[in-house]
């Protein structure tokens, strides 16, 4: 609970900064159009950040299996800025993932912003995972005897000390095909299988005509 809300202090705090630097950056004398586009600039600087409020201001959720399997029904279509890239995204619940069609593949943090689209959209909050740093202990062995011969010889003998790795823990994407998958997919009706036709219909049906 404290890393969450450190990790939260931590992006507010980089996010008013980022705000209140601008001011100070930005050269007095751009005009303009120049300070345009320097907005535009530091707004999409920022952009992987849109929606960090809304997720953490969202009520948590507690979905049953059921309704966690029923999700991998539930599409969200969205196009991405300032890359342009039209994305259509679900979760699957069976390897617990954002799956997602695009005509290209799609950096990280743009992925994790449509996942946090969706989960706003689906009232999902329990299927996201904040990045957040997990620091596991391991214990070094102690040195052999036959190490701690040889290593007299050259350094002090080595003690066993604890040593702390870090893990990450991130959203998981996986991409399953471009939009005309998709749409070939979902939208488009498949043909009917061919019916068999006996002798005596078919004369009928010559009959017809």
């Amino acid at each position: 609970m404290i890393d969450y809300a450190l990790y939260v202090i931590l992006m507010l705090f980089s996010m008013c900064t980022g705000f209140v630097l601008v001011g100070y950056i930005r050269p007095k004398d751009m005009d303009e159009e120049e300070a345009k586009k320097f907005d535009e600039y530091t707004d999409q600087c920022l952009y992987e950040y849109t929606l960090l409020e809304e997720l953490d201001n969202a009520p948590d959720s507690y979905l049953i299996e059921e309704q966690l399997i029923e999700l991998k029904t539930k599409y969200l279509t969205m196009t991405i800025l300032y890359i342009n890239q039209p994305i259509i995204m679900y979760y699957d619940n069976s390897n617990s993932s954002f799956s997602y069609y695009s005509n290209s593949d799609i950096h990280y943090k743009y992925l994790d912003i449509a996942a946090r689209q969706y989960v706003l959209d689906n009232n999902c909050k329990q299927i996201y995972n904040k990045i957040k740093v997990i620091e596991k202990e391991s214990i070094t062995p102690p040195v052999s005897e036959a190490s701690k011969m040889l290593n007299n010889l050259f350094i002090k003998q080595q003690k066993p000390h604890t040593k702390k790795t870090v893990e990450k823990k991130m959203n998981k994407f996986i991409r399953v095909g471009s939009i005309y998958d998709y749409e070939y997919e979902n939208i488009k009706k498949p043909l009917e299988p061919p019916k068999n036709v006996n002798v005596l219909d078919y004369l009928k049906f010559l009959k017809k005509d």
